[in-house]
């Protein structure tokens, strides 16, 4: 079976890079998904890496190869997850962890909402490839530990495959 629910962790720096390289490489040749749940990784500099690799067909790569839609908080992150249909095209979930890590959200409230957005997660794996980066926190360590035990396959940025590999 392959990779369904494949997490990259590591600093946001590494995941950032990691992400935007995935995003570009696959946009140029097929359309992809991008749930936004951070604000890490920066448009303009998508925008710039996919005019380099598309050349002269980058116009029709943005219009037409990358879906974008952004959370800004952890309810907002369960909301998208839930309403976004499976689907073959691959999608990529960039900082996941972010908001959940908000302390003004009750811990039991945000376990529950993260249980959630785990099955909203796992629906999305049925038809295609979901692509998550997140970065372990020092607080509510029991969310990054769900994501990684959820995980098909697991890739740290600083050195190699915890699982899956």
């Amino acid at each position: 079976m392959p990779d369904k629910l494949r997490l990259i962790t590591g600093s946001p720096a590494l995941t950032t890079a990691y992400m935007r390289r995935c995003l570009v490489r696959l946009a140029v040749r097929a359309p992809i998904r991008w749930l936004i749940c951070g604000n890490y990784l920066d448009l303009q500099l998508l925008i710039y890496d996919v005019a380099r690799s598309a050349g002269g067909n980058y116009y029709r790569v943005l219009q037409d190869n990358i879906a974008i839609s952004r959370a800004e908080t952890c309810y907002q992150v369960v909301a998208l997850l839930r309403k976004t249909r499976a689907a073959p095209a691959p999608t990529f979930v960039t900082d996941l962890l972010l908001h959940f890590y908000d302390d003004k959200v009750r811990e039991a409230e945000v376990s529950e909402l993260f249980i959630q957005g785990i099955l909203a997660l796992r629906d999305l794996c049925q038809a295609g490839p979901v692509i998550v980066s997140a970065s372990p926190g020092t607080e509510r360590t029991q969310l990054y530990a769900m994501l990684f035990h959820n995980a098909d396959r697991v890739t740290r940025l600083n050195g190699g495959y915890d699982h899956g590999s």
